[in-house]
């Protein structure tokens, strides 16, 4: 027998929950809520436009094709890609304004051959 589990998230909630964040750790911390995974399943756009609304100085997801979803929507606040950017999309994640993990020397010498 298949059960079926639903979730419902309450934006009065989150916007409340990260407020109360925020203001836990103060204004000189910055905030990059995770909204990856399509934000855990619960719609990227929809969670991130109320995190941004919310207060929220970063976005990080996963992928470089996530943050091109946020971009493309209108998102202009910073966002950190979290997961690994392959060395022939880092000219994209330059283009898109995005903030990569970077886990080698030879990723900074080919993102600084992008950067103007």
């Amino acid at each position: 027998m298949q059960s079926l589990i639903e979730i419902i998230i309450s934006k009065k909630a989150l916007k409340y929950n990260f407020k109360v964040i925020k203001n836990l750790t103060g204004r000189k911390v910055l905030i990059a809520p995770c909204v990856k995974s399509n934000a855990y399943g619960h719609g990227i756009l929809q969670v991130a436009k109320t995190l941004i609304s919310s207060g929220a100085d970063w976005l990080s997801v996963e992928s470089i094709e996530e943050a091109q979803i946020l971009r493309k929507a209108g998102v202009k606040i910073p966002i950190q890609v979290i997961g690994y950017i392959q060395q022939k999309d880092l000219k994209k994640a330059v283009e898109l304004r995005l903030i990569p993990f970077v886990y080698n020397i030879e990723t900074v010498k080919i993102i600084s051959r992008f950067k103007k």
